[in-house]
């Protein structure tokens, strides 16, 4: 009894005791990077067995680190990693609903849900966690998506945000139905290609829009634009991703046209500046839990930057020769 016990200690003892570690996709090598978060470095690769990953675009940890989901872009294939030996071992089974061109993946707070965002077929895979299978698309219900890309949750689960590229509008989803209840109402505001949202609490959140360089700020209660961020001597730049603080006071923006990240607080819905020191092309980051952290993929330059929030500041870059880093493009940190 003794000796099973600690194999199957051995076995979940890096779920169980390890230091937090990341996931990066490397999207031209087919490969996901193993990111020891406590050292900094890359400790080897995820085991990709006989599985075809092609493109890997997207990787996201589910909430009870047990397992991620990775996104393939050119074959529209989904995975199963199991986290405890970073291993796929599976194929989120798709044959009756297929994806198309997967883009993003999120899960619901309590983990037994999670919506996939397919650009071609302008549809949201709804996958039960608790099988890795797709059980159908969520009901448009007469307000279509168009390209979706950003798929955020609510904190409480209630409510899901699908930012339609295309459409310039974002859809409003009751999790329980699974179905679209309409559009955030835009008011007075345009939105010009919105790329990613995300939740500030369950009453506020930030959508990002592109073309006119502003990240605006939603009344989740009215499902209504109402503003946008204040940059006051700090604009956006064609921002392409918005992240928020585990503790939900902070925001990071990704500025593609400038390869800058700005940096703000969501008390005030200001921008303070930008982080001090170079990016190459990032497109997705990664927040510790502590909120102290951002880990920064340079899709350019084969490496990955370390950003201390509170001075906005890049202390470190991450290079590595042993489990070099090949275009990272997506970052997940395991909760």
């Amino acid at each position: 009894m003794k000796r099973l016990l600690y194999l199957f200690l051995m076995a979940t003892s890096h779920v169980l005791f390890a230091s937090p570690f990341a996931y990066v996709t490397n999207y031209t090598a087919d490969t996901i990077s193993i990111f020891d978060l406590a050292t900094n470095a890359t400790t080897g690769y995820v085991n990709t067995g006989s599985f075809n990953i092609s493109n890997p675009i997207y990787v996201r940890h589910a909430p009870s680190g047990t397992k991620a989901y990775l996104l393939t872009d050119v074959s529209s294939l989904g995975f199963v990693i199991d986290t405890s030996t970073d291993t796929i071992t599976s194929q989120i089974d798709s044959s009756t609903f297929p994806f198309s061109a997967p883009v993003m993946v999120a899960f619901s707070p309590d983990g037994t849900k999670a919506y996939v965002s397919n650009e071609i077929s302008n549809n949201i895979s709804i996958i039960d966690v608790s099988t890795d299978t797709i059980t159908g698309y969520v009901n448009a219900n007469g307000f279509p998506f168009d390209l979706p890309i950003g798929v955020a949750f609510s904190p409480d689960g209630s409510t899901a945000y699908v930012v339609n590229y295309n459409g310039n509008n974002i859809s409003v989803i009751d999790v329980a139905t699974d179905t679209v209840l309409g559009y955030v109402s835009n008011g007075s505001f345009t939105l010009d290609n919105p790329v990613y949202a995300a939740f500030i609490g369950n009453t506020k959140a930030y959508v990002d829009s592109f073309n006119n360089t502003l990240v605006y700020i939603i009344d989740v209660g009215t499902s209504t634009i109402t503003g946008s961020l204040s940059v006051g001597s700090n604009p956006f730049s064609f921002p392409g991703f918005v992240a928020i603080t585990p503790d939900a006071t902070g925001v990071l923006v990704i500025n593609e046209g400038t390869d800058q990240i700005s940096v703000g607080a969501t008390s005030t819905d200001t921008i303070s500046g930008y982080v001090t020191g170079s990016f190459s092309t990032p497109r997705y980051l990664g927040i510790t839990a502590d909120s102290s952290t951002a880990y920064i993929p340079n899709f350019s330059n084969d490496t990955i930057n370390i950003v201390d929030i509170a001075t906005a500041t890049v202390t470190g870059t991450v290079t590595t020769s042993s489990f070099p880093l090949t275009t990272p493009y997506s970052i997940s940190i395991s909760p």
